[in-house]
């Protein structure tokens, strides 16, 4: 947003107050996101600066932008560096080289990974998009299409060639996204054009009303919720919402046009609240762990398998010291430091290490078990501890002592 503003502004002071904008937003962006906050206005700016035949501009404000960005960061990038020497490294290679080229990058996908997931962050407007994409394509030459343009596809494709893959990393596409279907809307309600907007409410009616008989097929079959009536009552209520509200646009389109809109804000309002205890405790074992932080915090030795699960167990008893058991993941850097080799405890150690933890203490044990292979995990544990269960998570509370 800021680039636009920098690249849109008229006059010499407007210019530089615009670009210094861009330049606090970058510096503001690296010290959250990283070197990318600074790669992607590049990206986008570059080629709609050269189309333009602008580049003498470019050349001549942007470094102011570059100079506020690096005001704004360095004292936090000379921080860190006091503090942690190694960051810099870890954080330019590890998190963004390796993570970007890496044969060995986590979350590998396809380079396709990201179609399907635009299609459906483009809900509940999905049948807008493809009339949204070529309106787009016909007046690429206005310069503020253009630009909307290059915002959703530079990054996109960036992100694309990336060997590791998260849905999250096209947050910053869905803003020009959601721009160009708002301007695809516009168009059809002034031409009066009802077509692509009544079809787009059949899609979300058909989708609610799937989504409303595989939730009933299940919960009389494979139950969801276990006495759980007030959460099953409120995802009734909120996918009941959204089928009504797409049934108006699909029969009334023009009349009726932002109605998906209230029936998502119906929905977002009530699924959270409606969501099965056991999902919640898969997805937030925070909940879990505060349920029982007191044994936990009682212990003298934690132990996790899971690293969701570990950030949580050493969030809510503020301890840092959770060793982790056959798991690595994003902590592999870190865990290869010496004082980091005593964190990790392998299968065919937990015994051993089970015992001599016991000699000094009780042990608090926080496990996600997904399938066999952690079924194994936790049949290696002790069996005269206390144990609780909710969802896919496991707390054990196994006493000093014991063999």
């Amino acid at each position: 947003v800021a680039l636009w503003f920098a690249l849109d502004s008229a006059g010499r002071t407007q210019r530089l107050i615009a670009w210094g904008v861009l330049g606090l937003a970058c510096g503001m962006g690296f010290m959250t996101k990283g070197f990318l906050a600074w790669l992607l206005p590049v990206l986008i700016a570059l080629p709609w600066m050269l189309w333009q035949k602008r580049w003498r501009e470019l050349l001549t404000y942007g470094p102011v932008a570059i100079v506020v960005a690096i005001a704004v960061s360095l004292p936090w990038a000379l921080a860190v560096h006091a503090q942690e020497p190694d960051y810099w490294r870890f954080f330019f290679w590890h998190e963004h080289i390796r993570r970007f080229a890496g044969d060995d990058a986590q979350h590998d996908a396809p380079w396709w990974y990201y179609l399907p997931l635009l299609v459906g962050f483009s809900a509940p407007w999905v049948a807008l998009l493809p009339p949204a994409l070529r309106q787009a394509w016909q007046t690429r030459r206005q310069a503020n299409i253009a630009f909307l343009l290059l915002w959703l596809l530079m990054p996109l494709m960036f992100f694309s060639l990336s060997k590791g893959k998260l849905p999250s990393y096209i947050l910053p596409c869905l803003l020009p996204l959601t721009l160009l279907l708002g301007h695809a809307l516009a168009d059809r309600l002034q031409l009066k054009q009802g077509r692509a907007l009544g079809v787009n409410g059949f899609l979300n009616l058909l989708l609610g009303v799937i989504t409303l008989i595989a939730l009933v097929y299940l919960q009389l079959k494979k139950p969801l919720y276990d006495h759980e009536p007030h959460n099953l009552a409120l995802v009734f209520i909120g996918v009941t919402g959204w089928i009504v509200a797409n049934l108006l646009q699909a029969f009334r389109p023009l009349k009726f046009w932002a109605a998906p809109a209230f029936g998502s804000l119906l929905l977002i309002g009530f699924l959270p609240a409606g969501l099965p205890k056991s999902v919640v405790a898969n997805k937030m074992p925070d909940q879990f762990i505060l349920e029982h932080a007191a044994e936990l915090g009682q212990t003298d030795t934690l132990l996790s398998n899971d690293l969701g699960a570990a950030s949580a167990l050493a969030w809510r008893l503020k301890r840092p010291d959770v060793a982790l058991y056959n798991t690595i993941g994003e902590l592999e850097y870190g865990l290869a430091y010496p004082d980091g080799l005593q964190q990790r405890v392998d299968p065919n150690q937990v015994q051993q290490w089970m015992h001599d933890a016991r000699q000094s203490g009780s042990v608090g044990v926080v496990m996600r078990v997904k399938g066999d292979d952690e079924l194994q995990e936790i049949e290696r544990l002790p069996k005269d501890g206390k144990r609780y269960e909710q969802g896919n998570i496991v707390i054990l509370i196994i006493p000093k002592g014991g063999s």
